[in-house]
């Protein structure tokens, strides 16, 4: 690889990649994801502030679900079943939840043809569902790496596009 000067840099600040999703279906090789997945009462998940890079909600799953891949019409039954809370309305008083569902970091959307997804997850989390969900998606997956960081047991997840 040839040495590049990065001159300028646009720094974009965004909910997952929602503004940028469009840009970037199936152009996405490589995709670390670090969701915060320390399970919480869901109310800590939209205090904002430092619990934003911990707190995630029931099983720790509110984030990690939203980037998941989901149709519209799954992402509405689970909110109407609560397993996806309603924690923000959009300006034209639709749930935020239908726009994520739609077009916010699916990630068998983003990912190129063989490309890879690693994610960090802990047992609360059931890495195994998030697998198989992932497989149902045409995306094939395993726990690489199980590792004990303090009190936390966290897995890495290495999911790849054929």
């Amino acid at each position: 690889m040839s040495y590049q000067q990065v001159t300028t840099v646009d720094v974009v600040q965004a909910d997952l990649v929602h503004p940028l999703f469009h840009r970037l279906q199936q152009a996405v090789d490589i995709l670390v994801f670090n969701p915060p997945y320390v399970p919480t009462p869901d109310e800590e998940v939209a205090r904002g502030g430092i619990a934003a890079a911990w707190a995630g909600g029931n099983r720790g799953r509110m984030v990690i679900d939203r980037v998941l891949p989901m149709t519209l019409s799954e992402a509405l039954l689970s909110l109407r079943r609560g397993k996806i809370r309603n924690s923000h309305v959009s300006h034209n008083n639709k749930p935020h939840v239908q726009a994520e569902a739609v077009g916010a970091a699916q990630v068998h959307k983003l990912l190129s043809r063989g490309g890879h997804f690693f994610m960090v997850t802990v047992p609360e989390n059931d890495p195994q569902e998030i697998l198989s969900m992932m497989a149902t998606q045409g995306l094939h997956g395993s726990i690489v790496l199980t590792r004990r960081a303090d009190e936390e047991l966290l897995h890495i997840l290495h999911v790849i596009k054929e």
